[in-house]
């Protein structure tokens, strides 16, 4: 089987020949060119006003057009409707070979990254517990924005969606599990639902520690779950309570192995991981965080995924 069909064995847990390289780039990755994010100092697309903060911190965020509540109403959202804005797509899907590459759209920042761009996080946060009504309604308006948006990935044929959120924290959930399944869930759910309609598969990115919500995700319908970060969750206990309905992506340790261990270790994280994540498929490998890597240790990394990472696993 080609690599593409071997992903997909992995994402079905069906008997895989090997464990995804995370460099050998079976899935081809687009987005949008609506501005989620400026690459420079400027505005995006919602009116937030973003800086420039070097080459390893990016932009960031520094105002945000919605200030109070009595602002609210009164914002407009945009269109991410029109065809302007997937034309790239459109012409790079000609060229590629769908039998060996899987398509998947980024649909940008989430409900919750969202919301806190557009009001700011302690507003966000403040709100969220005593203008319940308040914040639903944002949120909602952010779905309906995310979902025109997949619509338009699905018209094109792309095969998976990745969505992305951080909602956790080192050590717990930026809200109680109760109040993101009072306020978010719902929305996310509808996210969801316009993929799992379509036969569109569904990523999550959610850094942080999201251990409580991981049954949330997978009764709505989430198919992987990425960067899967180690010491912010109990990876093992989680794929012994969830590896049969979810897959992981990611898990090797961005905090401390990749960026500052020597490549023995990151050899020795990768088998631990596989230990941990790749039985019975459902693990793709890859880092737990976007950082600046040692180029050494990307190449132990990926070279650690091709020499232990076949079925069946020696371990």
């Amino acid at each position: 089987m080609n690599p593409k069909e071997n992903l997909l064995q992995v994402l079905r847990r069906e008997n895989p020949a090997y464990v995804p390289v995370p460099d050998e780039g079976v899935i081809w990755s687009c987005a949008a060119s609506f501005i989620e994010r400026p690459q420079a100092s400027g505005f995006d697309g919602f009116g937030v006003k973003w800086e420039w903060g070097g080459d390893i911190i990016g932009t960031y965020p520094v105002d945000h057009p919605i200030r109070d509540l009595s602002q609210l109403k009164d914002y407009k959202f945009p269109d991410p409707s029109d065809d302007k804005y997937y034309r790239d797509i459109r012409e790079a899907l000609k060229a590629i070979d769908r039998t060996k590459v899987l398509t998947m759209a980024d649909n940008g920042f989430g409900l919750f990254e969202r919301a806190w761009l557009l009001m700011g996080m302690d507003n966000l946060l403040v709100y969220m517990l005593t203008n319940k009504d308040e914040i639903k309604w944002l949120l909602h308006k952010i779905a309906d924005f995310k979902i025109a948006k997949t619509k338009k990935f699905i018209e094109l044929g792309i095969e998976a969606i990745h969505y992305g959120d951080d909602w956790g924290t080192q050590r717990s959930l930026f809200m109680n599990p109760d109040l993101w399944r009072e306020l978010i869930k719902p929305e996310q759910e509808r996210l969801y639902k316009v993929c799992r309609d379509a036969g569109v598969m569904i990523f999550q990115h959610s850094c942080g520690h999201i251990e409580e919500i991981i049954p949330d995700l997978i009764e709505i319908g989430c198919m992987c779950w990425d960067p899967c970060q180690p010491w912010a969750n109990d990876l093992v206990k989680l794929k012994l309570l969830y590896g049969k309905e979810i897959n992981f992506w990611g898990a090797i340790d961005s905090q401390y192995v990749l960026p500052l261990g020597s490549e023995d270790e990151v050899r020795e994280e990768v088998k631990l991981r596989l230990k941990q994540l790749a039985p019975g498929g459902g693990y793709i490998p890859g880092p737990s965080h976007t950082v600046p890597f040692p180029e050494k240790n990307i190449r132990a990394m990926n070279d650690a995924v091709r020499q232990f990472g076949k079925y069946p696993l020696a371990f």
